[in-house]
């Protein structure tokens, strides 16, 4: 934590130990689990006014083992906490349970509203103290007076995801220093931890994350390489160090080492191999069958289990699979044994996604359609009836995973699901010709949508076939009323514009005026944008450049200054920066008249999966892509990939935007494939600092 170290104050008059998180005061002196936690919290006088209602949003982490947890990836449970106001701080008590290792709080006042940018939640209404994307976080001890095991693990994973913590902010640096700690603490802790270790500390960075990367590998090493498992350890550390032939050289060492071991764990493995070679469904249902026994009644922990895959998930994989090759009798079959539709009343968006993305693939023929909807609509009814009485205490009751989320969370999942499901709905129906169901359907997918929550998620394409059904049962000009939303929204795809422009003819009598008013529309987006990146906006020194394109011209930073410079770091293996291109060839196309912005795509880690391949066969691959795709991009060859390097780029695509005295002022990190979305927020990032 920046400047939060741990301060131990003793107050003799009062015998008692305070433990000191900046604003936190923690009252009790090392917390045990199963004990009440009293704090004291000072709000920050530069966040909060003397007006503003404080509330704690309080979770417990804790090694939970029921399925639920391992089911939607969540070992954390919200805590109602009552804070009382004495002066000039709050305080509040939590009772842990035995299961609790850690305790997070975040502060917060006013309505809260969420935007997505960058790929992470914004906060774009409402106050939130987080200690400086540190979190207040309070590790539990053991009799021993010793931090818990699995309480550091908790602190470091919940800083390493955006969404770990709900809130949208990672710390990678402090994060890996829990994580350390962890492993100085218990010393066998890198069986666990090795995930989050590998995820904090970055591709191709050098760093604290990989220094203790490579000290590990040496010590196992240095131990002797016995067991499956620590054979497994190494082929999995060794890929985080970028030791691409060492990964699979330990990797079928441990293959081979399972096969004659008996160790609950490497059987485990061996089924999850077995699952995913077998081709016979029959044998794939009992492996599926002695799988979910050893589960339960191996008396395997926490730790190992966090090594694994749930019994859900594997079959959530079994159903996917079926789905995904278009057997929907087979899906069908296996989908009404596993209980599919109470099996996936899970609180997970994950799952939500997965059972979506199931229904859409069988929808190749009629018999894969009927089947999609026979499934969708039980779902689609349960999930309605839960939202249909939000004031109920029990309606999400039968919501697995419920225990794990405040009941705005669960709304927002539920609604999310809801929404996929309608549209699933909707499309079977589009597909027979029944136009008028499919109608109905489709206001229920974009209802749902409306009713989520958490403002940043959204569905360009449940919108899209809104619009395309909204044409033919509205008049034009109530449709025209729906679409404008949409676009002014920026959650659009290209045919949207085609339907709006029909029904501004068909309501004005001509498509005068047409195209001003799609740039009203998409001001408005613009508008919205530029307040949401606001929050992240940066102010550094470019790191200066010098590149060859693919023609062989030489591309100088120095020589860019006085413009606006949009950077995009890619290459031709990277799925992620392909699925953004045509978002960004609308960009390019809108600034081609505009002398004062220039884009450069900036082709790096060429030839990083473990291949050799020459500078010059990278050119040509750059230069063969962009051609057959036909995109208008001026790309740069980062053949040394220094200059990725130089601005400390860690994953691909990341887009940098640069202002015309070369100072960085925007980084993101992620990809975009929503071609209206991409496109209003390239152009509200640019605009503000041109």
């Amino acid at each position: 934590m920046k400047k939060n170290n741990l301060l131990i104050l003793f107050f003799s008059a009062l015998y008692f130990t305070c433990i000191a998180q900046n604003g936190v005061t923690l009252l009790t002196q090392k917390v045990q689990p199963g004990q009440s936690l009293t704090f004291r919290y000072t709000p920050p006088d530069n966040l909060f006014s003397a007006t503003d209602k404080i509330q704690c949003l309080a979770y417990t982490h804790g090694t939970y083992m029921d399925d639920a947890a391992f089911a939607i990836d969540r070992h954390s449970k919200p805590v109602e906490v009552i804070l009382t106001k004495k002066g000039s701080y709050y305080e509040g008590t939590i009772q842990t349970d035995t299961f609790t290792c850690m305790v997070s709080l975040t502060f917060s006042a006013g309505e809260l509203k969420w935007k997505l940018a960058d790929f992470k939640p914004v906060l774009v209404s409402g106050k939130m103290d987080h200690n400086l994307d540190s979190g207040y976080l309070l590790p539990l001890f053991t009799k021993e007076g010793k931090e818990c095991r699995f309480a550091n693990y908790f602190m470091g994973r919940y800083l390493t995801e955006y969404y770990g913590n709900r809130f949208g902010f990672v710390n990678r640096e402090k994060a890996i220093q829990y994580l350390s700690k962890e492993l100085e603490l218990y010393t066998d802790a890198l069986y666990y931890v090795e995930v989050y270790l590998v995820q904090n500390m970055g591709r191709h960075e050098d760093g604290p994350g990989k220094t203790i990367i490579s000290r590990e590998i040496e010590k196992l090493y240095a131990g002797g390489l016995h067991s499956a498992k620590e054979l497994r350890l190494m082929a999995n550390l060794s890929s985080a160090n970028g030791l691409i032939q060492q990964y699979h050289y330990f990797d079928s060492l441990s293959n081979l080492k399972a096969k004659d071991s008996q160790d609950p764990i490497d059987l485990l493995n061996a089924a999850v191999n077995n699952f995913f070679e077998d081709s016979l469904l029959d044998k794939k249902d009992s492996i599926l069958n002695a799988y979910n026994r050893q589960w339960h009644q191996s008396g395997i922990g926490f730790d190992e289990k966090l090594e694994l895959q749930s019994p859900a998930y594997m079959k959530d994989m079994f159903l996917a699979s079926l789905a995904f090759s278009h057997q929907s009798d087979s899906f069908r079959k296996f989908a009404l044994k596993f209980g599919f539709a109470n099996s996936f009343l899970v609180l997970n968006s994950n799952y939500s996604w997965y059972v979506t993305m199931m229904m859409d693939s069988l929808m190749v023929d009629k018999e894969g359609r009927l089947v999609a909807r026979e499934i969708a609509q039980p779902l689609l009814m349960s999930y309605a009836k839960m939202l249909s009485i939000p004031s109920d205490a029990n309606a999400f009751s039968n919501l697995i995973g419920k225990e794990y989320a405040t009941k705005d969370e669960a709304a927002s999942e539920v609604a999310t699901a809801a929404a996929a499901l309608a549209d699933i709905c909707s499309q079977t129906y589009v597909a027979e010709g029944q136009d008028s169901i499919a109608w109905i359907y489709a206001r229920q997918a974009r209802m749902y949508l409306q009713m989520q929550n958490r403002q940043f998620v959204k569905d360009p394409l449940i919108n899209t076939h809104y619009c395309i059904l909204a044409e033919k049962y509205l008049s034009p000009a109530a449709c025209r009323e729906q679409i404008a939303q949409i676009v002014s929204s920026g959650e659009w795809q290209p045919e949207v514009l085609d339907i709006l422009k029909r029904v501004w003819v068909k309501e004005k009598g001509s498509e005068s005026g047409y195209d001003e008013y799609v740039l009203s529309l998409r001001a408005q987006s613009v508008k919205e944008a530029q307040k949401t990146l606001m929050a992240t906006q940066l102010n550094y020194a470019m790191p200066s450049f010098t590149l060859r394109d693919i023609n062989g011209n030489t591309v100088d930073s120095k020589d860019l200054k006085g413009k606006t410079i949009v950077l995009d770091f890619w290459a031709t293996w990277c799925g992620p920066c392909k699925a953004s291109f045509p978002g960004m060839q609308n960009a390019v196309t809108s600034y081609k008249n505009d002398p004062n912005v220039q884009f450069l795509f900036v082709d790096t880690w060429e030839g990083t999966h473990g291949e050799t391949i020459t500078n010059d066969e990278k050119q040509k691959a750059a230069a063969e892509f962009v051609k057959s795709h036909n995109y208008d991009f001026h790309v740069v060859l980062d053949n040394e990939s220094k200059v990725v390097a130089d601005f400390k780029v860690t994953g691909i695509p990341t887009k940098f935007i640069i202002d015309k005295n070369g100072n960085v002022r925007y980084k993101v990190v992620g990809y975009e494939a929503n071609e209206g979305k991409l496109l209003d927020e390239i152009t509200a990032m640019i605009e503000s600092v041109k």
